[in-house]
């Protein structure tokens, strides 16, 4: 049973020059940062790597300040964090809005032709066929 593995190197990455709202990740929660302190605290003392249990025992623990603290970064966070999402979703509909454009005129010649005369397309062909040799008799 040898499958046949690809290697994470071989596959090509594109990456634009914007990013896109799933690039962008979700700032973390105040509970978050404060586990992200806890831990470098503990790695600069040199200690037992902490679990996110011990963490929540500290952070229930925590007083209220701390706390307001901890909440005040995240709110700053997420407020830069919905900024870059509004940014990104007007470049993403500036750039779908121009991929509609070009779409639309494609479809314009690309229209299915059928001779049966009982289907919509066939009486929508037949309509506008009409509305040409009218047209076209107008002109001569």
């Amino acid at each position: 049973m040898n499958r046949s593995k690809k290697s994470r190197s071989s596959k090509k990455k594109k990456r634009s020059k914007s990013k896109s709202k799933s690039e962008i990740k979700k700032p973390l929660t105040n509970f978050m940062l404060f586990a992200q302190d806890e831990r470098e605290e503990n790695e600069k003392e040199g200690g037992d790597p902490l679990t996110l249990k011990e963490i929540g025992k500290r952070w229930k623990k925590l007083s209220k300040s701390k706390k307001k603290m901890y909440q005040d970064i995240y709110e700053k966070n997420r407020l830069e964090y919905e900024e870059k999402i509004t940014k990104s979703k007007k470049n993403d509909d500036d750039d779908s809005d121009n991929k509609k454009k070009t779409k639309s005129k494609s479809n314009r010649n690309s229209k299915k032709k059928c001779d049966c005369g009982k289907c919509a397309i066939c009486k929508e062909n037949l309509k506008k066929n009409n509305l040409d040799d009218d047209d076209e008799e107008e002109d001569d």
